[in-house]
């Protein structure tokens, strides 16, 4: 069992994270493991709880390694992008954003808003892209764009 993150259950799978990046997926009614591997490429500790929305969980270790996985009970590490900054605190989504605060920063991500076209009456209706970061080759920050400016410390 991890000693610090709290276990997640999305879509109907109980996953629990431990040191080492070590990702294990449950079988919520009988409780037995389906997969269970080290997330390559961020092995460190995690502080923070793993996190799920738009089919993908979101974990971050310690060192600031953010992993995105497809979700499911044979889940699929997607990519691994580096914050380049220590992570104890849980990501929270909110409105198809992802708010992560690390040591010396807080980043929101989220997909770009894009207007889609103009109404009868001049106005503009704004349609948003899927919500939330897709996976990213590894290197990237979450949102594939350099993160903006912080928001705060």
């Amino acid at each position: 069992l991890p000693n610090v993150p709290s276990p997640l259950v999305y879509r109907g799978v109980l996953y629990t994270l431990k040191e080492g990046g070590i990702l294990t997926s449950f079988d919520i009614k009988t409780g037995e493991i389906v997969k269970q591997a080290r997330l390559q490429g961020a092995l460190g500790a995690y502080y923070s709880s793993p996190v799920a929305a738009d089919g993908k969980i979101y974990a971050i270790s310690k060192e600031g390694k953010a992993a995105v996985i497809r979700a499911g009970a044979q889940w699929e590490l997607l990519a691994v992008n580096n914050l380049d900054d220590g992570c104890w605190a849980t990501p929270a989504i909110v409105d198809g954003k992802i708010y992560v605060r690390t040591r010396n920063a807080l980043y929101c991500f989220a997909a770009p808003v894009e207007a889609a076209s103009r109404t009868a009456s001049g106005g503009t209706v704004y349609r948003r892209r899927p919500p939330l970061i897709s996976a990213l080759p590894a290197g990237k920050a979450l949102s594939g764009q350099p993160p903006t400016a912080p928001t705060g410390a």
